[in-house]
């Protein structure tokens, strides 16, 4: 089973629960870590340390347009020295 978690934060800083439903989620299965907001390569580097198997960022780097690029790392990705890589196009956000 893969389990979506939500990394809330504000300002950089995750809120704890975040951590706590990882963990919880890992002894499902495999965890996906969902991190949204720019600059923050930081949390999901920290999922991956509290167990998360795959990170995947959305961030609003356009600003009012509402445009979002996606990215995505895995576990695997970080021990060959890897960094995030686009995984789709710029969509639009509709909202």
């Amino acid at each position: 089973m893969n389990t979506w978690v939500y990394v809330d934060h504000f300002k950089g800083n995750a809120l704890p629960s975040s951590w706590e439903a990882i963990g919880v989620g890992k002894s499902l299965g495999q965890v996906t870590a969902l991190v949204f907001g720019s600059s923050v390569e930081t949390l999901a580097t920290t999922a991956f340390e509290h167990g998360a198997d795959e990170v995947l960022l959305a961030g609003n780097e356009i600003g009012a347009i509402g445009l979002f690029d996606r990215f995505c790392l895995k576990r695997s990705d970080i021990a060959s020295g890897g960094r995030f890589r686009k995984t789709h196009a710029a969509a639009p956000f509709s909202g």
